[in-house]
């Protein structure tokens, strides 16, 4: 009797244990999901100006949780972060447009699009620019532009060219003046070389585009005129003044570019 007593307390006592533990199992959790960094690239810097530019990243993962925040961080030193000055473009994944503002002339920004989610920042890749304080500026048909960048070419032939950031359609532009020690502080006709002034040659070029090349057409009456207000050669610095009208390959269509200057350009 007692032999049968001990055998049902050992079968009660293991069902117990089995089936508190098969209880204890059930009730455990299921894992929490593994969230990671969100995944962002960023978007090349377009329309930069003097002291703004546009970039912008995209979103193709949220890293499994909800994204938060998103936009670029700049700064003057390399792999900017949300701490430094940034934008905010909003929640969730997909493509984002970013307007950077603040910016000084003359000085190179790092940039990079960022992701939030309760793991932590995302970054995308890392681009640099330089914004150039607008040193050419000159009206095309009435139209302000305003461009930086001028540069000597290696063969002593001066060129100023640039971007408009606020008219995307005039890519490029360029002068070209001969770095001679003729040059002098006065005013030229566009198709007169001080060093060679029997010889012609195209002194000015424009695009729109990459469509429509526009020339200071050889054999044309010259009307066009650059003025060298200041030439240092010592320095690598000149500037000057000019207005000029450009017909087109097609012998027809014009642009009349007036009002230009240019300040302390330097090659």
């Amino acid at each position: 009797m007692k032999t049968n007593i001990k055998k049902a307390i050992l079968v009660l006592t293991l069902a117990s244990i089995v089936i508190l533990g098969c209880k204890k199992k059930d009730e455990e959790p299921e894992p929490e999901p593994t969230v990671v960094l969100p995944t962002v690239s960023t978007t090349a810097i377009s329309n930069l100006a003097e002291t703004t530019a546009v970039s912008g990243g995209n979103i193709t993962n949220d890293g499994g949780a909800t994204v938060t925040g998103r936009g670029v961080c700049w700064s003057t030193n390399q792999n900017p972060t949300i701490s430094d000055s940034k934008t905010s473009d909003g929640t969730g994944i997909g493509a984002f447009t970013s307007n950077i503002t603040g910016l000084s002339a003359n000085t190179s920004y790092y940039v990079r699009a960022y992701a939030t989610n309760s793991a932590g920042t995302g970054y995308g890749s890392e681009l640099s620019t330089t914004n150039n304080t607008y040193n050419l500026t000159y009206k095309v048909d009435g139209t302000l532009i305003k461009c930086s960048d001028g540069k000597g070419a290696a063969d002593g032939w001066f060129t100023i060219s640039g971007k408009d950031a606020a008219n995307p359609t005039i890519r490029y532009f360029r002068i070209t003046l001969p770095l001679y020690d003729s040059l002098k502080v006065t005013t030229y006709n566009l198709a007169e070389n001080p060093a060679y002034p029997n010889a012609k040659g195209y002194y000015v070029d424009y695009s729109l585009s990459g469509e429509n090349e526009f020339e200071s057409i050889d054999g044309q009456p010259v009307t066009d005129k650059i003025t060298i207000t200041k030439y240092d050669k010592s320095a690598k610095k000149i500037s000057g003044t000019f207005n000029f009208t450009l017909t087109a390959n097609d012998g027809v269509t014009k642009k009349v570019f007036t009002e230009g200057t240019f300040t302390d350009l330097t090659w």
